[in-house]
């Protein structure tokens, strides 16, 4: 995906807005490798180790592989961060949290860590 260089779309300036930014294509690459935690490890492996930061309280996410999409998204609850995520056929990922660290197969997961 692409973001663009101006938040007025392709419109403003008249358009010749860029859609290939480094600095936004950096900020995509840091939001898949920190606040998602989708890193690719290997060929068909992952690890998915989200930042939970204080200011956000969710965010929702994929990456697409060439195995098909890892889908990442958390929310804060109370005491807790909720876990969704989404590991595709033919691959597998460990997830990593505070202290927990668990062994993903394919397959829908939902995680709760205090």
């Amino acid at each position: 995906g692409t973001i663009w260089e101006g938040w007025e779309g392709p419109k403003a300036q008249q358009g010749i807005s860029s859609l290939n930014h480094y600095s936004k294509g950096a900020m995509v690459e840091w939001l898949y490798k920190s606040m998602l935690g989708i890193k690719v490890k290997g060929e068909n492996t992952f690890e998915i180790s989200p930042v939970v930061g204080d200011g956000v309280g969710f965010t929702k996410g994929s990456y697409n592989s060439l195995y098909g999409e890892v889908k990442v998204s958390w929310k804060k609850e109370k005491d807790q961060v909720i876990f969704d995520i989404e590991v595709p056929a033919n691959t597998k990922a460990t997830f990593i949290y505070k202290d927990k660290l668990e062994q993903l197969e394919p397959g829908k997961y939902q995680l709760l860590v205090k």
